[in-house]
C-alpha cells in the first residue's frame, strides 16, 4: 500500500465574538486570516482529506456560517467535520451548522463513520450533562460557555445511543484499526503539560465507559480530541489518545498524520505566519505546545 495522509486542526472558533483569553489570548477576532493561513499551508501536504474536532464557529451570527461554508467550499479538499460544545451550544446553533456544512458530516448527523484504505474513522457527537443530571443535545440554558473562564460545572458524555453506536461500529470492523474523533478527550491534561493557573476544559464524564469498549477492539485505537487547546498524548493499553490545541490560541499548531500499512507517522506543525502564535502567546504559558512525546512520534498499527 502507497503511504497515504490526513491533517487534523481543532477548535477553529471561527466568527466575530472579541477576543478572549484561556490559557493564553484567544484570537477570535482574526480566526479568518488563521484560518485563511492554515489552508494555504496545507495544500503543501496534499492530505486525502483533513479532520476538523469541533468548535468550528464561536459567533450566533448565521451570516457568519455562511461566510465560513463559502471558505469551506473553497478548499479543494475533503472536510470531515465534528460539532464541538459551542457549536451544540443551542439548537439553532447545532440545527444551522448541519445544513451549512451538509459536505463536512456526509450522513446529516454529527455522528458518522467511514472508511479510508486501511483505517476506520468513527466521528462521535458529545451530549451535555444539564444541573439535574440529564442529558440533552444541547447545553443547559442556565450555563454560559465562553472562553474567560474556567469550564468549571460543565459537563459532557456519551449518551446510551451514541456509546451503542461506537459498541457496534467496533464489533462490525474488529480488523481495523480505529480512529475515533470526540472533541472532549477521554483522558486528563498530563501533569508534564500543567502550570501555575492553568485551565482545563475537562474530560468526558463516562470516559472510563468509553475507554472500555476501546480496550477491547482487537487493534489499535488512536483518539483524536480538541477542546482543551493545548497539545498531548497519553498511551494507555491499545488506545492513543492526541490532544490538538487550538487553531485560534497559542500555539496554533495542526497535525500531519503519516498512514503506512504497519504505522502511523504523526507530526505537529506551526502556520507559516509565525506573528498569529506570538500575538497569542502570554510569555509563561508556553507548556501547551506539549512535549516532544507530545508532538511527534509514531504509532504502530
Amino acid at each position: 500500500m502507497k503511504k497515504w495522509s490526513f491533517v487534523q486542526c481543532s477548535d477553529l472558533h471561527l466568527g466575530n465574538n472579541p477576543d478572549g483569553v484561556w490559557n493564553n489570548r484567544v484570537l477570535t477576532s482574526i480566526s479568518f486570516d488563521i484560518f485563511q493561513c492554515f489552508i494555504k499551508d496545507v495544500v503543501s501536504y496534499s492530505p486525502d482529506f483533513i479532520i476538523v474536532t469541533g468548535d468550528i464557529c464561536s459567533c450566533d451570527d448565521d451570516m457568519v456560517s455562511e461566510k465560513i461554508k463559502d471558505v469551506f467550499n473553497s478548499l479543494k479538499i475533503p472536510l470531515y467535520l465534528l460539532g464541538g460544545n459551542h457549536d451544540l451550544s443551542t439548537h439553532q446553533i447545532r440545527e444551522r451548522e448541519l445544513k451549512c456544512f451538509s459536505t463536512g458530516f456526509p450522513d446529516g448527523k454529527f455522528t458518522y463513520a467511514f472508511t479510508h484504505k486501511n483505517l476506520r474513522f468513527c466521528m462521535i457527537e458529545v451530549s451535555w450533562v444539564w444541573r439535574d443530571s440529564t442529558i440533552h443535545a444541547i447545553r443547559d440554558p442556565d450555563h454560559n460557555v465562553n472562553m474567560k473562564e474556567s469550564h468549571t460545572g460543565l459537563r459532557w458524555v456519551l449518551s446510551k445511543e451514541h456509546l451503542l453506536w461506537l459498541e457496534n461500529e467496533l464489533k462490525e470492523h474488529q480488523n481495523y484499526p480505529i480512529v475515533v474523533s470526540i472533541h472532549t478527550p477521554l483522558f486528563p491534561i498530563p501533569n508534564r503539560i500543567m502550570f501555575e493557573g492553568c485551565l482545563d476544559g475537562g474530560v468526558l464524564v463516562n470516559a472510563k465507559e468509553v475507554l472500555e469498549l476501546l480496550y477491547n477492539h482487537p487493534q489499535i485505537c488512536i483518539v483524536l480530541s480538541g477542546h482543551m487547546h493545548m497539545n498531548y498524548t497519553v498511551r494507555e493499553q491499545n488506545v492513543v489518545q492526541i490532544t490538538t490545541s487550538a487553531l485560534c490560541e497559542y500555539p496554533i499548531e495542526f497535525r500531519r498524520f503519516i498512514v503506512d500499512e504497519d504505522k502511523i507517522e504523526v507530526c505537529t506543525f506551526g502556520l507559516s505566519n509565525p506573528s498569529f502564535a506570538q500575538q497569542s502567546l502570554i510569555p509563561g504559558n508556553e507548556k501547551v505546545r506539549g512535549f516532544l512525546e507530545d508532538r511527534d512520534f509514531v504509532i504502530k498499527i
